[in-house]
């Protein structure tokens, strides 16, 4: 089965959460694919395969423990966005809960289940 997506190669991982005391995400130039891609003001694919997204270069400083790149996160690209979950049932259709594709609570603030005897 082919995937609509396209691969996607990561050019520097990243822990897309993680912010140090400059307020950007960082990672380590060893961990890059091409690291001399990896210059001041280029702009890369980083995240990880959860979290893809394209990042400038802000800056490369070198520690003890190895270089340091920080990364300015920019939006998701469209071609690797998770797709929309499925719609909700419609109105009055029972599903059984292990298949339903909206979450139980969603499903009863929206009304779906409303009426329905869940009691067992």
């Amino acid at each position: 089965m082919e995937s609509d997506e396209a691969m996607v190669e990561v050019d520097i991982p990243c822990d897309v959460q993680q912010e140090d005391e400059t307020g950007y995400t960082w990672a380590y130039l060893d961990e890059a694919r091409d690291p001399s891609r990896i210059a001041e003001g280029a702009i890369v694919m980083s995240g990880d395969e959860v979290d893809l997204v394209f990042a400038r270069i802000v800056s490369r400083i070198t520690r003890p423990g190895g270089t340091e790149v920080h990364l300015e996160l920019r939006r998701r690209p469209a071609r690797v966005r998770r797709r929309p979950p499925p719609p909700a049932p419609p109105l009055g259709v029972i599903v059984p809960a292990d298949v339903c594709p909206v979450p139980l609570r969603a499903a009863t603030s929206r009304g779906i289940l409303a009426g329905s005897d869940l009691s067992g």
